[in-house]
């Protein structure tokens, strides 16, 4: 950073009273600015610093990124006590359309009931806040913001995602204004790449991108934290002002210390400062309040030496922010390496759940309602004789296979279930193979999830083949018969006193008892045999 600062020239006649010490009173104001020393481990709030301890307490602390850890790890910061103005440190999750509602269902289960994405509305993308500490009143209020339904915040989400560094928003309101002493605002995004992938274009930033840390600060109270003893003794005669841009105007106006800007432009009452902050300006204007008392007549030429020590002074302020840069991305590979922890568990999850489910002979298929779309299984496919690629992934594809004599019944019995009037769908009924047969499966399953207004969005079951154990029932069944048919047909034979009688007997218990079907066949008078059913 540049900073040029008026020098009167060395043969200039001696300046007014009010001049000289007007310039004494600046540097006095810097100087307090200067003394302002915060802790060279603090950074961006939210960022780690070079404390390796500190660095690390975080990630160490669990397997798993919740409400909790994240509250744990800013409890470790404790950046309140030293960088006044910023409101917290949060993250905001990239969110897909498809996995929105998956989302609220996760957070609200960690302990945030009321948690939901706002505004309201269908997006194909969000970017929700979903941790942000500390857990005060004003911070709730921006528990599921999307930040990206807001161009100044969107402008510098791209702007960070795209270029992989740190970026500063341009002036905006705070979600967590409450409606008192409101400030103006300013946000600080830092992207999340995930690990493994390459960010070397922007296509591929894009592509790899999780999501962004992001620290909100209140200028008024970051500016006076900074100048509140010089404004306290010092700078009653003075004013500091700050706008985001290049040109002063209210609409632009970031911080201003005391009262409105005097018209003056007298170099020795006036002086501008201009702060780059990657792409991003800052101007900040300092003068002296017209109408004061007479003032010294002694430092004059030391104010503009404090000039240069003001610009200085606010040139680190603007460099610890992007110091951050650095140690946010040092948080960044933290979270990207949790992240492929925790996938790398759920694969070793689901490869367990996989061996359990083959281990039982069950095959599994998961109903995605909304889409119409069916997970079936490998097991589910080979039960019914089918390679992985033959049957693809349409309701239609198990609806069409049920016996027809089944389909009415198993219809009305899954749809008991979807309307909630049963817990689980349990039904035995048959499916058609490849080979053109049928086999008797028990298909049991239940709703999972459904929506808040109780619509059912997922379903998963499991298929078991009884083919064995359902013909070894008729098979008994039909043998029970046959035994009590020939047990009738040993008491006809001690019961009836004549042939026809023991005959009729004999015909009525087969028919009966035995389930059969009686025929008689017998020759005519042509000796021509004749069948008769009965």
């Amino acid at each position: 950073m540049v900073c040029a600062c008026h020098r009167p020239d060395r043969n200039r006649p001696v300046q007014s009273q009010d001049e000289t010490t007007g310039r004494q009173r600046c540097g006095q104001a810097i100087c307090t600015c200067q003394r302002s020393n915060y802790p060279e481990d603090q950074g961006q709030a939210g960022c780690p610093g070079t404390n390796p301890a500190r660095r690390h307490a975080f990630f160490v602390a669990s397997d798993h990124l919740d409400h909790t850890d994240w509250k744990r790890y800013w409890s470790t910061l404790k950046l309140e006590q030293n960088l006044p103005g910023v409101q917290g440190f949060g993250l905001a999750l990239l969110v897909r359309s498809s996995q929105l509602n998956q989302h609220i269902a996760t957070i609200r289960q960690e302990g945030i009931p009321d948690y939901t994405v706002r505004p309201a509305g269908k997006r194909d993308l969000y970017t929700p806040i979903v941790y942000l500490e500390p857990s005060n009143d004003r911070n709730l209020r921006a528990l599921g913001y999307d930040v990206f339904s807001e161009p100044v915040r969107r402008a510098a989400l791209v702007t960070a995602r795209d270029t992989g560094q740190a970026t500063l928003t341009g002036k905006l309101a705070l979600v967590q204004e409450n409606g008192k002493d409101v400030q103006a605002g300013v946000i600080m995004y830092v992207p999340i790449y995930r690990r493994g992938l390459p960010t070397d274009t922007v296509s591929q930033r894009q592509h790899a991108l999780i999501g962004w840390t992001n620290s909100p600060y209140r200028m008024s109270d970051l500016i006076v934290g900074i100048l509140h003893d010089w404004q306290r003794q010092l700078g009653k005669d003075f004013n500091l002002f700050v706008y985001d841009g290049l040109h002063p105007t209210p609409s632009t106006l970031l911080f201003s210390g005391r009262a409105r800007m005097s018209t003056t432009n007298h170099p020795l009452l006036y002086q501008q400062r201009i702060i780059d902050f990657n792409g991003h300006r800052w101007l900040l204007v300092l003068q002296r309040d017209q109408g004061t008392d007479h003032l010294d007549y002694t430092i004059a030429r030391h104010a503009f030496i404090w000039g240069a020590v003001l610009s200085g002074l606010l040139a680190w302020l603007l460099w610890s922010l992007l110091n951050t840069r650095h140690r946010a991305n040092l948080i960044a590979q933290r979270l990207t390496q949790d992240i492929r922890q925790r996938e790398q568990l759920l694969k070793e999850s689901e490869a367990r759940w996989n061996f359990a489910l083959e281990g039982s002979g069950l095959g599994v298929w998961d109903w995605d309602i909304e889409t119409g779309t069916v997970f079936y299984s490998r097991r589910w496919k080979e039960m019914l004789g089918y390679t992985e690629q033959e049957i693809g992934n349409g309701l239609a594809e198990w609806e069409q296979r049920v016996h027809p004599d089944d389909l009415p019944q198993v219809r009305k019995q899954v749809q008991a279930c979807l309307d909630n009037q049963i817990p689980h769908y349990v039904s035995e009924h048959r499916l058609r193979s490849k080979q053109g047969s049928y086999k008797w499966l028990v298909d049991r399953g239940m709703v999972i999830l459904r929506d808040e207004a109780g619509k059912p969005l997922r379903m998963i079951g499991s298929h078991q083949d009884i083919t064995e154990q359902k013909y070894s029932l008729l098979r008994i069944q039909q043998l029970a018969k046959l035994y009590a048919a020939l047990s009738e047909c040993n008491a006809a034979i001690l019961r009836c006193t004549s042939e026809q009688q023991l005959f009729n007997r004999i015909c009525e218990v087969v028919v009966q008892f035995g389930g059969m079907k009686l025929a008689l066949d017998w020759p005519d008078r042509r000796g021509k045999r004749e069948h008769h059913p009965g």
